[in-house]
């Protein structure tokens, strides 16, 4: 069984060999401290293939390159995109810090509205993409990334401004929506052209504590949108995953009502807890992830992370239906040896099935 099989018997819910591995892996910072090599990026498609091989990933994440309209730098560390959202520049780990978007009113989304259409050339968006497929040969599982409507219609008004539109003006809200929905559903429709398995959308839908909207303005405004990019991808006949950071129990019924299969990181801190969660939904949503990166990882001792790997396959891996990860990315304050350890040991002991009959009373 190879590790695209594996990944597509886990989301059928049934029982592979062992259970899939993966996880998002896209700072270059983590990406050359697991190869230990300089200057790794996703856009390097055989080194971060490498970096995903040397950590046992049975699903790989397939990313774009930026749209071929380039970000202006305001100084050493800021700059604007082609949206005119602004970002502070880490210079160290290149991660960017949202600091504000262009539109405040009806009159500012008119203004830069012709920048949301999806350009007739897109560059290199997608060679990168292409590049890995070629790599892989069916080998590994690939889900194509895209956004979902609700993270960069926000980021470009600010959280506050798109909220109170939310009451006062839901028709702009909705047209930003809209506008980025069919943006992500042409890269979608592109990344399966290229041959990716499915389709793994990224819309942080909840803080620590709750959902980032109601659930009601969510189910009116946001939901109505990320269907309709679910139902263009699985008309293609793929698969859809989500990731979501933060707590969104609340939300669980309507993201299995869109046809999306699989949930991911299951944020331990944002109190996503893995056995209510396949108790629950176990049967109709394949888990993805909850081993705890935010302090364990980095801080904790080889027998504590051991413990916390062996429960996660305990609670997830009976029956299919779980696929391996941390309970959000392979983030540069993780230490090499031991982001290598924890992906060896679930390599060791997630082996179906009796490994993981084996050793589950050891997670106890």
């Amino acid at each position: 069984m190879n590790s695209r099989d594996r990944v597509l018997i886990a989301l059928d819910h049934e029982e592979p060999d062992q259970v899939p591995i993966t996880d998002h892996m896209y700072m270059r910072k983590s990406l050359e401290n697991v190869l230990g090599e300089n200057g790794v990026t996703t856009d390097d498609s055989r080194r971060y293939l490498k970096a995903c091989k040397t950590l046992g990933f049975d699903l790989i994440t397939v990313f774009t390159s930026p749209p071929p309209f380039k970000p202006r730098s305001l100084d050493v560390e800021e700059e604007v995109d082609g949206w005119g959202r602004r970002w502070r520049v880490d210079k160290e780990s290149d991660m960017l810090w949202y600091l504000g978007g262009p539109v405040k009113t009806r009159e500012d989304y008119d203004r830069v509205r012709n920048r949301l259409v999806f350009p007739g050339d897109p560059g290199d968006m997608f060679v990168s993409a292409k590049k890995l497929v070629e790599l892989t040969k069916g080998e590994y599982a690939l889900a194509g990334m895209v956004d979902g409507p609700f993270t960069p219609s926000w980021e470009m008004m600010g959280f506050t401004e798109f909220c109170k539109s939310l009451y006062h003006d839901t028709s702009l809200v909705e047209s930003l929506c809209g506008d980025f929905s069919r943006w992500n559903i042409e890269i979608g429709r592109r990344l399966i052209e290229l041959g990716v398995d499915m389709i793994w959308i990224a819309d942080d839908l909840g803080a620590s504590t709750e959902p980032l909207v109601s659930p009601s303005m969510f189910r009116k405004h946001i939901l109505p949108f990320l269907r309709e990019e679910v139902n263009e991808f699985l008309i293609r006949d793929v698969k859809v995953i989500l990731h979501s950071c933060g707590r969104v129990m609340q939300f669980m019924n309507d993201i299995i009502d869109t046809g999306i299969v699989g949930i991911h990181p299951l944020e331990r801190s944002a109190g996503m807890n893995l056995k209510e969660m396949k108790d629950k939904y176990g049967d109709r949503l394949t888990l993805i992830g909850n081993v705890e990166g935010k302090s364990l990882i980095p801080y904790g001792s080889r027998e504590e992370i051991k413990r916390d790997v062996l429960n996660c396959l305990k609670i997830g891996a009976p029956g299919g239906g779980y696929i391996f990860a941390t309970d959000h990315s392979l983030h540069m304050g993780m230490p090499a040896e031991k982001i290598r350890y924890t992906f060896d040991l679930a390599k060791k002991y997630g082996e179906y099935p009796k490994k993981l009959v084996r050793h589950f009373d050891a997670a106890t």
